[in-house]
């Protein structure tokens, strides 16, 4: 192994590394805007992936968590909230464009959301007190309440299963 890395920090890193680029390659697949998507199928898309992930690897969740707090290597849990929240505050800026509203809101409403959706991913792994399917479900609603307090705040109506007003691109041949 010391062919490859100078030591052992240069390993946790490059593992580190190696978890950031899988859990992001999973999730942004579930965060793209069609026509025909509806709030609900958005945020339970990225946020089962996120969960799924987490039941699936939690001790590669606990490695990730301990490069946050200190630990040697990469901060690889930043590095994964940093890239969501990045792809998360682009779909943010397109809503609000759409409905002519204030883009600044998108930075810290989308790191708001990935907060939410990683602390209470580590309640859950530390108590599972939950089955999966309800916890994702109490997670999407929690995400869900705080962009449809955003949206009825600026006196915009629109519905969890209504389609977003994203409109339909043609290509012209």
């Amino acid at each position: 192994l010391y062919r490859y890395f100078r030591d052992r920090d240069d390993l946790r890193q490059a593992i580190a590394e190696h978890i950031v680029d899988v859990v992001v390659a999973s999730v942004l697949p579930s965060l793209v805007l069609t026509p025909d998507a509806t709030p609900r199928q958005v945020i339970r898309g990225g946020i089962e992936v996120i969960i799924g992930w987490l039941d699936e690897h939690p001790n590669l969740y606990y490695f990730l968590r301990s490069e946050r707090s200190g630990g040697p290597g990469a901060d690889g849990l930043a590095a994964v909230e940093n890239t969501l929240a990045t792809k998360v505050a682009a779909l943010l800026k397109l809503m609000l464009v759409l409905f002519g509203l204030d883009v600044e809101q998108a930075e810290p409403g989308a790191h708001g959301i990935v907060g939410l959706v990683e602390a209470s991913g580590a309640w859950w792994l530390s108590t599972r007190s939950l089955p999966r399917e309800r916890f994702t479900d109490i997670v999407c609603t929690s995400v869900w309440h705080l962009l449809e307090g955003t949206a009825r705040d600026n006196n915009i109506q629109i519905g969890y299963d209504d389609p977003l007003p994203i409109p339909q691109l043609t290509t012209e041949e």
